[in-house]
């Protein structure tokens, strides 16, 4: 049993005196012995041959034995050899570490995880990003908006690109564009062809949804309450490009929000002839999210997106 606890304190101790020595420490001990002089050590971190000696010293004492012999050269002890191939591996891997944080301030690399229930504005807004950044690696998630609400708050995602009736408060919201529900029609339709038509109309009609959590939904209900629209057949697809794909098919008249039928074959697009409510079009980020270069650089190029439309 004592033995036993005396090997915890030595693994202890070890513990320890690796959290004492630094790295600055571990490079020196490294590079003299490869360069097997205290001198050319010194020479290549660019430091005096003294601090050489004091690093490895400093490190002599945390370990609690002598690491190198000086003589013609420098010679490791025991304990300095089974010490050495350690420190080399933290020295690497240091150096590895640093270059990788250099390659993600300069965004030579990196990954931005990007969330988006809008293609139509979120596909250009990527384009000009890795034109910009071609190194940089994106992983895409697409997800309504309730969805990719969740997802920014877990930082399951580091930017969303959705509809929102108001920004939300706790995160960074930039507005890019609005949009307000309308209506989608087979060609054959008899709503095909009219410009407008009254949300009364479609109590008769088997109206095509999106999924609950999605704003086309949730603006569209609004405008339902708003005007006592009440309705009778509902057929509920999760998806933008499912809803349009029913509508061509004759399977009834569908939900969109402006702009999203981009001339769908087989498919209409009739505005309500009431006011309905409409939404913003928001790239969202965690309020901090700008101490991250990746979204940082996003939210440029929105921002500089933004300033050309604006010409």
């Amino acid at each position: 049993m004592a033995r036993h606890k005396r090997t915890d304190a030595s693994d202890d101790g070890a513990q320890d005196a690796l959290k004492l020595a630094s790295l600055r420490d571990l490079t020196s001990f490294v590079k003299a012995v490869e360069a097997e002089s205290f001198s050319a050590a010194a020479h290549e971190l660019g430091v005096s041959q003294p601090t050489i000696s004091i690093h490895i010293k400093t490190l002599e004492k945390f370990f609690g034995t002598k690491l190198l012999v000086r003589g013609r050269g420098v010679k490791l002890t025991s304990a300095g050899q089974d010490l050495y191939h350690r420190c080399r591996h933290i020295v690497a891997k240091s150096v590895e570490l640093s270059t990788v944080a250099d390659n993600l301030r300069s965004m030579r690399q990196g990954t931005l995880r990007l969330g988006f229930a809008m293609p139509r504005y979120a596909m250009p807004l990527l384009a000009e990003f890795l034109r910009a950044n071609p190194g940089l690696r994106v992983v895409l998630r697409p997800g309504n908006a309730a969805e990719l609400l969740e997802a920014l708050s877990k930082s399951e995602i580091d930017v969303a690109i959705t509809t929102a009736i108001e920004a939300p408060t706790s995160l960074e919201a930039k507005l890019i564009a609005t949009q307000r529900p309308i209506l989608a029609v087979p060609a054959a339709h008899a709503f095909a062809g009219h410009k407008v038509i009254s949300l009364q109309a479609l109590e008769s009609e088997r109206l095509i949804v999106r999924e609950p959590g999605s704003m086309t939904r949730v603006l569209f209900e609004q405008a339902c309450r708003r005007y006592e629209v009440h309705l009778a057949h509902t057929l509920e697809v999760p998806s933008r490009e499912g809803l349009l794909e029913a509508v061509a098919s004759g399977l009834g008249v569908g939900v969109i929000l402006n702009g999203e039928t981009n001339s769908y074959r087989g498919v209409q697009a009739v505005e309500f002839s009431e006011e309905v409510p409409s939404g913003g079009v928001f790239v969202l980020s965690q309020t901090d999210g700008d101490d991250l270069p990746m979204v940082e650089k996003f939210l440029q190029t929105v921002a500089t997106s933004q300033r050309r439309r604006k010409r």
